[in-house]
């Protein structure tokens, strides 16, 4: 258990959750991008379809399950901290990722790159390069 006794040990009080017509592909392809490990065991729903599965990225966790009728598939938009942001860029690209926009630095201090995954899910990364942006202005 989490410091926090109403927090799950691993979790942060926000955590992904993506529904995917494809969960194993996707699930697959955000491993290899993002140098992340699935954890736990695959819930599987009667119909056979995903209904809950896990992966550690970084120090977070992202949950998935498999579209239904009464859930179809959404895309969503994930802004996450990486090392290096032009080699998970690269990753992901090579992987067959749409791209968005290649590493550039930003006023705020991230270094950033885009692109949607292979279940049109918009991933930005980013690279802290500057962490207290408003020091360079005075």
């Amino acid at each position: 258990m989490a410091t926090d006794s109403w927090l799950r040990s691993g979790y942060h009080s926000v955590n992904s959750y993506l529904v995917a017509d494809s969960p194993d592909a996707l699930i697959a392809w955000l491993c290899e991008v993002f140098d992340g490990t699935e954890r736990g065991v695959r819930e599987i729903a009667p119909d056979g379809r995903i209904g809950h599965a896990e992966m550690q990225l970084g120090d977070s966790m992202v949950m998935f399950s498999q579209a239904s009728p009464d859930h179809p598939a959404r895309p969503s938009v994930n802004y996450v901290y990486v090392s290096d942001v032009e080699s998970v860029y690269r990753r992901a690209v090579t992987g067959g990722a749409t791209e968005l926009h290649e590493p550039q630095d930003w006023p705020w201090g991230d270094r950033v790159a885009g692109f949607h995954d292979l279940a049109d899910n918009r991933w930005w990364v980013a690279t802290c390069v500057r962490d207290n942006p408003d020091a360079a202005d005075q």
